[in-house]
């Protein structure tokens, strides 16, 4: 019984033992010559009974007979001519072509109400759109997939990015040996080609351009350079304002000065400050640390010669920017004091006591032509912090690791030399984990970008995610209709109605974009989509056990009933009890006068 049966089944419950008791309880107050017959009150309790058992059958019926047949649904790439069992009702939707003795639906929906007591479902075509997967099918779905179309089957797009970085566009073709994948800039350049891998796999990477949206091309070739096919793939680059981080150095060195260079290359906004002891700083801004410096510095790097000359005012601000999510990165460059241990420890980092340096070796993995050097890090043990990995030598230890602390994140750098990647031909190897390591710790974004689920393509359904309340979907043609999911916060559903760039907007404000390529594009990668979800849809069990033997039951012959026994117990109980009922009273005609 579910939970809203059970409900109405103690209401009515409840409903019927106190209009019982009501009736006893008035009966024993009444005189002995009011009372009236036992019958009438036996009558009167059953009648009573039964109106709450017809409430309860009108509301939730008993299931009729037995399902008769199944539902035969001829879908697109259907055939004229279709099988049909003894009792099956053949239905074509709209995308199927012309199918003898087929009953025409616009959806699959409208078919399940014109046929409820189907028993069962089988799907003959390619695939059930995702408009009718969502028709909220109870019944047993069978479904025999065909072959897989030819054509681009999976595709990988990216989100978007900052001006400049790089993107990978992956996927997977189906049915063209040999063939050969391409990336196609907007202005028609080459910009990478790509052999297609068995089975069918591929994966070509380029670089964005300026800030805004570009539209590039994948074109699809056979072995023999025929085209096969061409997609037609929007890219946008977001201008974001680069991360502010502050580095905070006991003394000059090279290490702060390499860094320096790489933001200078990668456009972060740094800040390296050295101190001169008495309060004085060469370099930065200069000053002490407080709530409005640190409320504008995204990442905090410091060493522990520098943290050991913050006073407890600066420390506190330290932590409390932290709580409020600042990234902060501790660099360990020598031994570490007693009050230094507790400080970094109440951070969340309790470093062991090896002040010592030990050599890291990073060529394991690196496939270049000029291996990196060997290193040397700080003897810290990270791992038994329990923090998360940010980079790590060929032995698996941790060189960089953070922690949560409120809405910010701690982090320990433990590298002495990173320098050295610099001079040794490996600046690549040295910006990408200074890169990682920023941007691990960097204060979160105030909104995550719109994230599009699917492939858009003009009239099909995509998922829209990551929305705020008030987003809206703007094309060529105008706003379009966003359909909010009550079952994932914060995602809608779009149907495109042109081919183009389509806008996010939320406030008066674009949030982002992505490209609708026409109906004549994506055909191949829209079938397997859906192929699959159908596949998905006929193997869960649970359908399979919600399919039920019997038709659903009608409320109608339960309501007259209830109406009949509620004007039987209204005509009963206004009726007066007394004797005077059971016997009509004898009239005494007046003596006429005797004259």
């Amino acid at each position: 019984m579910s939970g809203a049966a059970g409900i109405a089944a103690l209401l009515i419950a409840l409903a019927v033992i106190g209009g019982g008791v009501s009736l006893g309880m008035k009966r024993r107050r009444a005189e002995a010559a009011e009372r009236g017959p036992i019958w009438r009150f036996a009558l009167l309790l059953v009648l009573q009974v039964a109106a709450g058992l017809a409430v309860w059958l009108t509301l939730f019926p008993p299931p009729g007979g037995p399902r008769a047949g199944g539902l035969v649904v001829a879908t697109a790439g259907a055939p004229k001519e279709i099988d049909v069992g003894v009792g099956d009702t053949l239905i074509a939707l709209p995308q199927a072509g012309e199918v003898t003795g087929a009953e025409r639906a616009p959806d699959l929906a409208t078919a399940l109400r014109r046929h409820p007591g189907v028993a069962a479902i089988r799907v003959v075509g390619q695939r059930l759109t995702a408009r009718d997967r969502a028709a909220g099918v109870d019944r047993a779905v069978r479904f025999d997939p065909p072959p897989l179309p030819v054509g681009v089957i999976a595709l990988d797009t990216p989100g978007p990015g900052a001006p400049g970085t790089p993107f990978a566009l992956a996927g997977w073709v189906n049915g063209v040996d040999g063939g050969l994948a391409e990336l196609i800039s907007p202005a028609g350049e080459v910009l990478a080609r790509q052999r297609l891998a068995d089975p069918g796999e591929f994966s070509l990477a380029a670089a964005r351009g300026v800030a805004g949206v570009a539209l590039y091309q994948l074109r699809i070739a056979s072995a023999d350079e025929r085209v096969v096919e061409t997609l037609d793939v929007g890219i946008e680059s977001v201008a974001v304002q680069p991360p502010r981080v502050r580095v905070l150095a006991g003394a000059p060195g090279p290490e702060p000065r390499f860094l320096r260079d790489w933001a200078e290359r990668s456009g972060v906004d740094l800040e390296v400050s050295y101190a001169l002891g008495a309060d004085a700083a060469l370099g930065g801004a200069g000053g002490r640390l407080g709530s409005g410096t640190l409320g504008e510095t995204d990442v905090l790097v410091v060493d522990e010669r520098r943290w050991e000359a913050l006073s407890e005012a600066e420390k506190s601000a330290v932590r409390g920017a932290v709580a409020d999510g600042m990234g902060l990165l501790l660099r360990p460059t020598g031994p570490l004091s007693a009050g230094t241990r507790r400080d970094w420890a109440s951070l969340g980092f309790l470093l062991g006591v090896g002040d010592g340096e030990v050599p890291v070796n990073l060529t394991e993995g690196e496939d270049a032509a000029i291996d990196p050097p060997t290193l040397s890090r700080r003897d810290l043990d990270l791992a038994a912090s329990g923090a998360v990995t940010v980079a790590s030598d060929a032995e698996s230890e941790v060189l960089t690791a953070w922690r949560p602390v409120g809405r910010g994140r701690v982090g320990v750098w433990t590298l002495a030399d990173s320098y050295a990647l610099v001079l040794t031909g490996r600046s690549d190897l040295h910006a990408r984990l200074w890169a990682e390591t920023i941007s691990a710790l960097a204060r979160p974004v105030e909104r995550a970008p719109v994230r599009v689920e699917g492939w858009p393509r003009q009239g099909e359904r995509l998922a829209l995610c990551d929305l705020p309340p008030d987003a809206e979907l703007v094309g060529p043609q105008g706003v379009a209709a966003l359909l909010p999911d009550s079952r994932s916060g914060g995602c809608a559903a779009a149907w495109p109605s042109s081919n183009g760039w389509m806008s996010v907007r939320a406030g008066g404000d674009v949030i982002g974009s992505f490209h609708a390529a026409p109906t004549d594009q994506g055909r191949a990668l829209t079938a397997y989509g859906d192929r699959q979800a159908t596949i998905a849809l006929s193997g869960e069990a649970r359908r399979e056990v919600q399919a039920g033997s019997t038709t659903p039951g009608s409320s109608w012959p339960w309501f007259p009933t209830w109406l009949a026994l509620m004007t039987a117990l209204w005509v009963v109980e206004r009726r007066r009890f007394g004797p005077a009922d059971d016997a009509a009273p004898v009239a005494t005609p007046n003596p006429e006068p005797l004259h």
